[in-house]
């Protein structure tokens, strides 16, 4: 499990706000071969920002926290929480951040047949 940056109460308190719904769909079977997962986070804008996102309705979040630390909390959540039986399992990752009106956090996973 992921440690150094977990301490962080920042990062501790978005933890328990998302748990919630990582418990609430977790699959009924654990996955056991290999798996993809694409991740969309939707972070609140600075006010600055308002008027350009009220046009486009995202914008690209080049900004901090970096994308591996927000990839290492999310997938230790998934973990703990039973969707697979290792984090090891997960071949592929795409994440992406943006800056929105609507805060939110999209998950998708993909298993994949290895044979």
């Amino acid at each position: 499990m992921f440690v150094g940056k977990m301490k962080n109460s920042k990062i501790t308190a978005w933890m328990r706000t998302f748990e919630p719904w990582v418990i609430e769909g977790k699959p009924e079977k654990t996955m056991a071969g290999a798996v993809k997962v694409y991740i969309k986070l939707f972070y609140s804008p600075p006010k600055y920002l308002l008027r350009k996102i009220h046009k486009c309705k995202t914008i690209v979040k080049t900004t901090k926290p970096d994308c591996d630390n927000a990839v290492k909390v999310i997938l230790d959540l998934f973990t703990k929480n039973g969707y697979w039986l290792d984090d090891s399992q997960v071949w592929s990752i795409t994440i992406e951040k943006y800056w929105s009106i609507e805060p939110s956090v999209q998950v998708l996973f993909t298993q994949t047949n290895t044979q």
